[in-house]
C-alpha cells in the first residue's frame, strides 16, 4: 500500500511526467546510481576521501581506498634552449660600429648593396642617423672642395682660362653628360647602393659639373666669382643651421617644389629665346630662392628626426650627398648670374 503523498507507479515502471525526480524503487536509468531517487553521479573530489575506491592506476592507502590520493601531474614541458646567433652577418660597414647594444649588426649593411630598401624611410636609431649624416657631409665636403678647386684653377690661371673660353663646347658637353648620369642614377637607384659603382658614378658626376662651374668662373671676372663663392658659403651655412634647428617640417613639400621647378623651367626657356637683362635677373632671383628652399628640404631629409615626415634611408648616402651637391651648385650659379648681370 502506498503511503499518503507518495506518487503511484505506472504499469510501465516509469514515473509520472510531472515528477522528473522519479519515485521510490524506480529502476535507475543509464548514468544514475541505485537509490530512492535518481540523481547524477556526485562530483569526484581531487584529493579523495575516506572509503573512496582506488582510481585506476593508483594504489589504495592504509587509511582507506583513495584517501589522500593526488591527481596525476601533467607531463613536463620540453626545456627551451636558446639558439646562438650566426657567427657572421656579411661585410662590416662603417655605420655598424655605432649600433646600440643588443642590436644585430647584420640588420644594416649599407656597403654591399644587398639590402633592398626604399629611399625614404621612417626614423632609425639616433647613433646610426648621426653616423649617416657625418658620412654624407664628408662626401659633400670632398665634392665641393674639388669642384671649387677646379673652378678656381680655371679662373686664376690665364692659359687654362683662355683654353676654356676658346673651347666653350667642352663645359656644355660635360654638363649634358652630368645630367644624363644624374637621370641614369635616378632611374636605377640600385646602382647608388653598390660599392664601388656608386662612388665611380659620384666621381663622374662631380667631375662633369666641376667643368660647368669652371666655365662660369672663366667667363666672369675673378672678383665676381670669389664673391659668389663667399655668398654661397654663408647662405648654405645659414640655411643648414636653420633646417636643423627649426621644428617646421619642409619634407612634405615635395609636390609644391616640383610644380615650382616646372614653372621656373618654362620661364627659363622663355628667357633663352627672348633674351632680356631684366628677365634674366628675375629668373636668377627666383632660381636662387628655389634652390635655397631645396637646400632646406634636402637637409631635413638627411638629418631626419621626430619632426620630419620623410627622410633618407641610411643606405642612400650617395643620393643624399648628390642632392645637397646639386642644390649648392644651382644656388652658386644663380648667385654668380646675379652678380654678373648687375
Amino acid at each position: 500500500m502506498a503511503t499518503k503523498g507518495q506518487p503511484q507507479p505506472q504499469a510501465s515502471g516509469q514515473g509520472y511526467p510531472a515528477y522528473p525526480q522519479g519515485y521510490y524503487q524506480q529502476p535507475p536509468p543509464g548514468g544514475y546510481q541505485t537509490g530512492g531517487y535518481a540523481y547524477p553521479q556526485p562530483y569526484q573530489p581531487a584529493y579523495g576521501y575516506y572509503g573512496q575506491p582506488p582510481v585506476q592506476g593508483q594504489a589504495a592507502t592504509p587509511y582507506g581506498a583513495g584517501e589522500g590520493v593526488y591527481p596525476a601531474p601533467p607531463p613536463a614541458a620540453y626545456a627551451y634552449q636558446q639558439q646562438e646567433a650566426p657567427a657572421t652577418y656579411g661585410k662590416t660597414s662603417s655605420l655598424q660600429s655605432t649600433l646600440p647594444p643588443g642590436a644585430a649588426p647584420g640588420a644594416i649593411d649599407i656597403e654591399t648593396g644587398s639590402q633592398m630598401s626604399d629611399m625614404i624611410t621612417p626614423d632609425v636609431d639616433r647613433a646610426i642617423r648621426h653616423a649617416f649624416v657625418r658620412k654624407v657631409y664628408v662626401i659633400l665636403s670632398i665634392q665641393v672642395l674639388f669642384t671649387f678647386g677646379v673652378a678656381a684653377a680655371f679662373t686664376l690661371v690665364d692659359p687654362m682660362r683662355t683654353w676654356l673660353r676658346m673651347n666653350s663646347w667642352c663645359p656644355v658637353a660635360f654638363s649634358f653628360a652630368g645630367l644624363i648620369l644624374m637621370i641614369f642614377v635616378t632611374c636605377f637607384p640600385d646602382l647608388g647602393r653598390r660599392v664601388p659603382l656608386n662612388f665611380i658614378l659620384l666621381s663622374l658626376i662631380t667631375g662633369c659639373f666641376s667643368m660647368m662651374i669652371a666655365f662660369g668662373g672663366a667667363a666672369t671676372e675673378s672678383d665676381a666669382f670669389f664673391l659668389a663663392v663667399g655668398i654661397t658659403f654663408v647662405v648654405v651655412l645659414a640655411l643648414t643651421v636653420f633646417a636643423c634647428q627649426t621644428k617646421i617640417d619642409f619634407t612634405g613639400c615635395g609636390p609644391y617644389i616640383l610644380v615650382a621647378m616646372i614653372c621656373l623651367m618654362m620661364f627659363g626657356i622663355f628667357c633663352i629665346f627672348w633674351y632680356n637683362r631684366v628677365a634674366n635677373l628675375i629668373y636668377a632671383s627666383l632660381a636662387s630662392l628655389l634652390f635655397s628652399f631645396l637646400l632646406v628640404y634636402d637637409t631635413q631629409q638627411v638629418v631626419g628626426g621626430k619632426h620630419r615626415k620623410f627622410q633618407y634611408s641610411i643606405d642612400d648616402y650617395i643620393f643624399a650627398a648628390l642632392s645637397l651637391y646639386m642644390d649648392i651648385i644651382g644656388l652658386f650659379m644663380n648667385i654668380l648670374s646675379l652678380l654678373s648681370n648687375s
